[in-house]
Order: C-alpha cells, then sequence, then structure tokens
C-alpha cells in the first residue's frame, strides 16, 4: 500500500508516484480545471518545502504519462515539461528525479515547429542526468536511462545523431554496476538506440557494439534474470546492423531458444 511506503525513505518516492497516478487519471476533472490546477502547483514548485516540490514534481510527471497522444489540448503538456525542466537543478535529488521521469513521458505533436527545440532541449537534460555528481546511488541516472530509452523511441535518427556518442560512452559504464536495474536499463536503451542508427549513424553505433560485445555476451548469463532479458532484447536489435544472418538467427525472438542455450 501507498501509505505503508511512505513511512520508509528507500520506499517513499515510489509510493508518492502510485498517488501522484491515482490524482493524475481522476475522471472528475475537465481541461479547464487541469490548467487551472497546474498554474496552482506551478507556483508552489517554486516553494522552500522539499516535500511540496517533490509531490508536486511526481504529480507533473503522471500527468504527462497520462496524458493521450489523442488529446484535443496538448498545450498544458508543454507547461508541464516547462516547470519540469526548470526544476533539473533542485538541490532536492527527487525532484530532479521525478522530473527525469516526466520528461520521458514527453511525446511529438504531430508537426508543431516547437517540437524540433523541444526535443533536442529534452535530451540535453535527460544526458545531464547520466552524470550527476551527487547521484550516490545511481537513482538519477536510472532515471535517465529509463526516459532516454522512452523519448529515443519516438524520435528519428536526425534527432539523436548528434548525442549518440555523447549517450554511448556514458552508459556503457554502466553495464558493470552492482545494482541490476541500473544494468538492466543500460542494455535496454545500448538496444533502443540501435533503432535510430540505421543510416548515416550506424558506422559509428557498430564500432560501440564491436567495444561492447564481449561485455555484452557474458551478461547473457548474468546472475538476475531481468538482466539476462535486457541483455537478450538489447542483442535482437543490434543483430541486424552487423549483417550477420547467423547472429540474427540466434537471438530471433521468435525461435525455439534452444540455439541460444547452447551457446
Amino acid at each position: 500500500m501507498p501509505w505503508e511506503k511512505m513511512a520508509k525513505f528507500d520506499t517513499a518516492d515510489s509510493a508518492l508516484e502510485v498517488l501522484a497516478q491515482g490524482l493524475a487519471r481522476c475522471n472528475h476533472i475537465n481541461q479547464k480545471q487541469l490548467n487551472v490546477i497546474i498554474e496552482l502547483l506551478g507556483q508552489v514548485l517554486d516553494g522552500p518545502y522539499d516535500i511540496q516540490r517533490v509531490c508536486i514534481s511526481a504529480f507533473f510527471a503522471e500527468l504527462i504519462r497520462c496524458n493521450p497522444d489523442d488529446s484535443e489540448d496538448q498545450r498544458f503538456v508543454g507547461e508541464l515539461i516547462r516547470y519540469l525542466l526548470e526544476r533539473l537543478v533542485d538541490h532536492n535529488i527527487y525532484v530532479r528525479k521525478f522530473c527525469l521521469c516526466g520528461l520521458g513521458w514527453w511525446r511529438p505533436v504531430g508537426d508543431s515547429p516547437d517540437d524540433k527545440g523541444l526535443s533536442t532541449t529534452i535530451l540535453a537534460s535527460l544526458i545531464s542526468g547520466l552524470d550527476d555528481r551527487e547521484d550516490k546511488n545511481d537513482l538519477l541516472i536510472l532515471e535517465a536511462m529509463c526516459s532516454l530509452s522512452n523519448v529515443i523511441a519516438v524520435m528519428n535518427e536526425d534527432e539523436v545523431r548528434p548525442i549518440l556518442m555523447n549517450v554511448l560512452l556514458r552508459i556503457r559504464p554502466c553495464f558493470e554496476k552492482d545494482e541490476a536495474k541500473v544494468r538492466s536499463a543500460a542494455f535496454t536503451l545500448f538496444g533502443k538506440m540501435a533503432s535510430v542508427c540505421e543510416e548515416r549513424s550506424r558506422e559509428a553505433f557498430v564500432e560501440q557494439i564491436f567495444s561492447s560485445l564481449i561485455t555484452l555476451t557474458l551478461h547473457l548469463n548474468d546472475p538476475v534474470e531481468t538482466v539476462r532479458e535486457s541483455c537478450k532484447t538489447c542483442f535482437q536489435s543490434i543483430a541486424p546492423l552487423l549483417d550477420q544472418p547467423t547472429l540474427i538467427e540466434l537471438f530471433n525472438p521468435f525461435g525455439t531458444g534452444d540455439a541460444l542455450k547452447r551457446h
């Protein structure tokens, strides 16, 4: 239960996510009322109390996540993004965590001219979360990698190419992190980036694949199942870039898996 988790420091942030999700999905609030709520909470987000900023940033992140892609009014999402971008410099690490989480749920809206500049800003902000000096327990780097995986999935190669090497060089050390969730997120992001590196970025990405190939192969036998699955999925994404039919067949998601077990 959320209230039980709220009593413990190490689970309080996940409890806040559950509470914010419930508020974000309330069907008794129309768009006009929601805009007023966002404006009022946005003012409090600049306040001196940590707990208020943590709760509001979590609420804003869930509002972005729960917003349907076909919503008639997407303007309020831009306002939410603006608030979260401004709080990425907050001294409270949990505020920054929820800001990164919210940015990861951003989606482009049609051919809006504002999206191109915004996508660049969001990518740069998420990358900054990969090397936050105060992130001693990898809380922010985990959130940043998960958010990058979400955002890159809705972007094209031209948008991702400028930050490709920057991201790859930062996540490779995460393959060997002690925390299983961090390793899993790093392999997932590595695989996601393969989907936008099929043309002009392909050569640079393939070089990074070969540099990481031994590590990737070893973690197919990682002691943690979620990491093994993330690593296998990563191989399924990068195998086509290597032009090796045998490797593609080995990691065929529709295969029986017998060949992979033998290796």
